[in-house]
């Protein structure tokens, strides 16, 4: 009899155990999801209206730079009749500046800084001062008798800037550490055809900083839309890169959560804190497969990270199943077999006990850990988190179910496994650690063989099984809540129902090839809780054929 479930919500919960002669465990995979890093910045639109009075009209975000600029999303302008602006909130007179200072950045380069000399009590002089002491920006009095800086000069139109700590800011109208947040049209370029009129309407898009919203979970459905949101792929953007990989094998779907660069630019602490983060948002988000493209080590805080997160999404209770595959960083004899920073102490992360209620089942670690892949034509080289995102669109590619074992499946947008070379005898050694290793064979990438991070049974090791049964266990409770939850309990009625409609579905399992087999189903009322039904039976999976032996006899006569 199963425990009572009272206080929980209604539904149907699962739990997947194993017996000496049947073997089940449990995945889902149709959704994968990515952490990693990305650029700080996020494209933007926005409508707005030529100002009649002005030459300059306030964006509603600070700017990082302006990528086109159209009136009615048609008509594009030359980056030399606009530029990004601040427009200063300082009004005609202004507090005498002499011997203060003003600084200005652009693109996050060389700082220029100018230190007022003599009585300066006036925009009008302010801006004369500035304007012929910076050689990136310029500045101007606008039509209300406020300071306009805007970015000028060769190479610079369309870059931001930032108003650094000055002394000066105060009296000229500015904040410490202000973005340019304004799009200043040139009032020389009069032409309808290149500028719009004063009252009219047009469209500008414009790169932004990225705020706190932005570094959630996101949805995307081809390369395209995360190259726009992350931008291209690199060694150092990898949620790009990774698209790259789990698009390219067969991902119609994939979840990005980026990294907070402020964070990961603090230090390692930080960073893992930031990981532990992105799990956590996703949470609640009904994905399949997690990729970190964030290379392991044998840093066990790490680690138990990623195993604590799936083992606690694929309880009875969060009912959302789940894997994890994660890729190394193999840089010449990094990760060797044996010794510090080793396999061996890397994958006994992951080697815990059964009664530790984590299940390294749902951890594939990937092998090796460098590779060479090709990006509009830019050969770039990165470590084995690329296999892993590879792996993963591959596991979800439409062409095959979740019982298709992904052993001898090839992998594609690869072009090279750079090191480390190994030996047959080698990669068997990591297959029995735990690690997927991929090898090429005839120019092709292959998965040489495909296993969990748990070898302590045939369906907690292959991951074929785990996948299969976690659908079983998915639909078969959904299919079951749909029906039953909240309807009368009629006794052996119910009883009878019950067991028919469980029958009817692992039916169509086994004509799906998902398992082999099923028997002894039996539905029962729980005795301690009445309102609770418990639903029992036992499944055969669809074995993976792995190997075979072939006795040849010689014969003479």
């Amino acid at each position: 009899m199963a425990e009572p479930l009272t206080g929980n919500e209604a539904g149907f919960f699962s739990r997947i155990q194993e017996s000496p002669s049947l073997f089940l465990a449990p995945t889902s995979l149709q959704v994968v999801a990515l952490v990693g890093e990305g650029k700080d910045t996020k494209t933007t639109a926005e409508d707005l209206t030529r100002s009649a009075t002005e030459n300059s009209d306030a964006l509603a975000n600070p700017v990082s730079s302006i990528t086109a600029a159209s009136s009615n999303a048609i008509f594009r302008y030359p980056q030399s009749s606009y530029a990004i602006a601040k427009v200063g909130t300082a009004d005609g007179t202004i507090a005498d500046v002499d011997t203060l200072t003003f600084k200005v950045t652009v693109d996050g380069e060389t700082q220029e800084t100018h230190t007022f000399a003599g009585a300066t009590t006036t925009i009008t002089a302010a801006v004369a001062a500035l304007d012929a002491a910076f050689s990136d920006v310029s500045f101007e009095v606008s039509v209300a008798g406020n300071m306009v800086i805007y970015v000028s000069g060769s190479g610079l139109a369309g870059k931001s800037f930032t108003v650094d700590d000055g002394t000066a800011n105060t009296a000229c109208g500015y904040a410490d550490d202000t973005r340019a947040d304004s799009l200043r049209w040139d009032p020389a370029v009069t032409d309808a055809n290149f500028a719009p009129q004063a009252s009219e309407a047009y469209t500008v898009e414009y790169e932004r900083p990225k705020v706190a919203a932005d570094y959630k979970p996101q949805a995307f459905t081809g390369l395209g839309q995360v190259v726009r949101e992350y931008g291209d792929a690199s060694a150092t953007n990898t949620l790009s890169l990774g698209a790259q990989a789990a698009f390219g094998n067969g991902s119609t779907l994939l979840y990005c959560r980026q990294l907070d660069p402020t964070e990961v630019a603090l230090g390692a602490t930080e960073k893992k804190a930031e990981i532990v983060a992105a799990l956590v948002d996703y949470e609640v988000e009904d994905i399949d497969i997690i990729v970190s493209m964030v290379p392991l080590t044998d840093d066990t805080s790490l680690a138990a990270s990623y195993l604590d997160h799936v083992s606690k999404m694929s309880s009875k209770l969060e009912r959302r199943e789940r894997m994890a595959i994660l890729g190394a960083d193999e840089i010449s004899a990094a990760l060797p077999l044996t010794g510090g920073s080793s396999w061996t102490s890397l994958m006994a992360n992951f080697d815990v006990a059964a009664s530790s209620g984590l299940e390294s089942k749902r951890i594939m670690v990937v092998s090796p850990g460098r590779v060479l892949t090709n990006y509009k034509g830019t050969s770039i080289e990165t470590d084995g988190t690329y296999l892993a995102a590879g792996l993963a669109g591959r596991m979800v590619n439409s062409a095959f179910d979740e019982a298709t074992p992904m052993t001898r499946k090839t992998l594609t947008t690869i072009d090279e496994l750079v090191l480390p070379g190994r030996s047959r005898s080698e990669k068997n050694i990591l297959t029995g650690l735990g690690a997927t290793i991929m090898e090429i064979s005839g120019g092709t990438v292959l998965v040489r063989r495909a296993v969990t991070a748990n070898a302590t049974s045939i369906a907690s090791q292959e991951p074929s099984i785990v996948r299969a049964f976690d659908r079983v266990a998915r639909e078969v409770r959904e299919a079951l809540e749909n029906r039953f939850i909240g309807a009368k309990i009629l006794g052996p009625t119910t009883k009878d129902d019950v067991e028919a409609a469980t029958q009817t579905f692992l039916n169509r399992l086994v004509a799906d090839e998902i398992i082999g087999a099923h028997r002894e189903i039996k539905a029962e009322q729980n005795t301690v809780e009445p309102r609770q039904f418990d639903v029992t039976f036992e499944a055969i999976p669809v074995y993976p054929f792995i190997w075979g032996m072939v006795d040849l006899s010689i014969s003479i006569s």
